[in-house]
């Protein structure tokens, strides 16, 4: 734990500090042990020089002036290098952007000066002013305040995914968790002859995939909501308001059950809150790798795909 403590002191030091750019012309004087960083700067420089000379991946080379929070508001002025860029130029795949609009999905394109949304770090779960913090270690989830742990996932939960959210729509910040763990049935399908509706939905380990909500109940942080075991289980998930009414909706790539973990996702899903859980707006199938969220202004974000 103090591990923890002293990591979360160095990060306001880090976070304050603008990157340096990374380069072969830098004109940093390096050693014979910095072969590695120099390795690494010449393969950048072939990777830029190839992106260059991919049309279909043109849309990467806009310059991203800012990175903003979930609010909307400045983190930190630098350019940002998208991650994906490199992720596309190490096996074929294509790099398109999409958007949610008449309730489904269109292809789009990627407006000039957009911002990456980011999720938040810090929220404050319980009111009190200050600020918790969410850590994902070693697929445990972590709530800290005031440097103290004040909620950790159960032992079995095996948690891929962990993010500040307001999917359920109540103006309070929850912790949205992707879980995976043991099976269990419905209890009334145990008195069923047949098993019952998702009997299926778990791996050959018989581990389920659920989408769970933390937030502060009753004086404590606690398991608001939790969702039955998914029928096509998700790999990655992010929340945004998709269509400029001030409410979050879930974006979630899905694969299926014993998947390998290296396979591309097999869909590209969109949800919204309903009261006691999430009804599906739109689906479109793909073999996905990875997705991010980007916006201009006041406009529809846009979701740019890595298949």
């Amino acid at each position: 734990m103090s591990n923890l403590i002293i990591e979360r002191q160095d990060r306001r030091v880090v976070v304050t500090q603008l990157p340096k750019c990374s380069d072969v012309s830098s004109g940093e004087k390096l050693t014979q042990c910095d072969g590695p960083i120099i390795k690494y700067r010449r393969r950048r420089v072939e990777l830029i020089e190839a992106a260059g000379k991919m049309q279909t991946q043109s849309w990467l080379l806009y310059d991203f002036d800012c990175v903003y929070n979930r609010e909307g508001n400045k983190m930190k002025a630098f350019h940002l290098v998208i991650a994906l860029l490199a992720l596309s130029l190490i096996s074929p795949a294509r790099l398109e952007a999409w958007s949610y609009t008449s309730g489904q999905f269109q292809r789009a394109t990627l407006p000039p000066q957009s911002h990456l949304l980011v999720s938040s770090s810090q929220a404050d779960l319980d009111n009190d002013g200050v600020l918790e913090e969410l850590v994902l270690l070693d697929k445990r989830a972590l709530i800290i305040s005031s440097g103290k742990t004040a909620w950790i996932s159960p032992d079995g939960w095996q948690v891929v995914q962990a993010s500040f959210t307001d999917l359920n729509h109540d103006g309070r910040p929850e912790v949205t968790l992707l879980v995976w763990r043991a099976f269990q049935p419905w209890p009334i399908d145990r008195y069923l002859p047949h098993g019952g509706r998702i009997q299926d939905f778990h791996n050959s380990d018989g581990m389920s995939c659920h989408l769970i909500l933390i937030s502060w109940q009753r004086g404590a942080l606690r398991e608001q909501w939790a969702g039955s075991a998914l029928a096509d289980p998700l790999r990655s998930f992010i929340a945004a308001d998709l269509d400029g009414d001030g409410r979050q909706e879930l974006l979630a790539l899905e694969s299926r059950y014993d998947d390998p973990s290296s396979a591309p996702s097999r869909a590209l899903t969109a949800w919204e809150w309903n009261g006691f859980g999430f009804t599906l707006l739109a689906r479109h199938p793909g073999r996905f790798l990875d997705f991010i969220v980007v916006q201009q202004g006041a406009n529809d974000p846009i979701l740019l795909l890595h298949w």
